[in-house]
């Protein structure tokens, strides 16, 4: 549900991808500052809701700043370090998020994506302990085992492929 909603906005183009940016970023500030947030709600339902208008601008703005391409790769660089911070954000503030398992999972491919093996696997393997019945978990040791073949790292690859079999099929289809 949450990766169809983001993969929408990459197929309207970086020009809206920098629109939606730039929504997500008003709408978080404009709610970031706890008394100002009052303003908005009147009941425990509507602060929840509010809640969860916080938590899905952190994560569809990761999600646009993750999806933002560039021939220069400074700037590409710091685009993944704020969609980063965006989700690092959610996942300690929100732990209990509905989109916490989805945030970790694409924590752990940024990581990878920028060759840090150590938070890659630090990273699923929070997801598999905090959130193992969702599906994000359940792919989880795929992705660690793809990460590592990946980067080259065959024998831990093998390693993490050969777990995924060993728990009697701790992952999903």
């Amino acid at each position: 549900e949450t990766g169809a909603t983001a993969a929408k906005y990459k197929q309207l183009g970086a020009k809206y991808l920098v629109t939606s940016l730039k929504q997500f970023d008003a709408l978080l500030k404009l709610l970031s500052d706890k008394e100002s947030r009052r303003a908005f709600y009147k009941t425990a339902d509507q602060e929840e809701a509010v809640g969860m208008m916080m938590q899905g601008s952190l994560f569809y703005k990761a999600s646009c700043y993750a999806m933002l391409e560039t021939k220069d790769p400074a700037r590409e660089k710091a685009y993944k370090q704020m969609a980063i911070k965006s989700l690092v954000t959610l996942t300690t503030d929100y732990p209990k998020s509905k989109f916490a398992p989805a945030a970790l999972s694409q924590l752990a491919a940024l990581y990878a994506a920028a060759g840090n093996l150590a938070e890659t696997e630090r990273t699923i393997r929070k997801l598999k302990k905090e959130y193992g019945d969702s599906k994000e978990a359940q792919n989880a040791q795929y992705m660690l085992a793809k990460t590592l073949l990946d980067m080259g790292r065959r024998e831990a690859a093998v390693r993490e492929f050969k777990k995924m079999f060993e728990g009697g099929g701790d992952f999903s289809n």
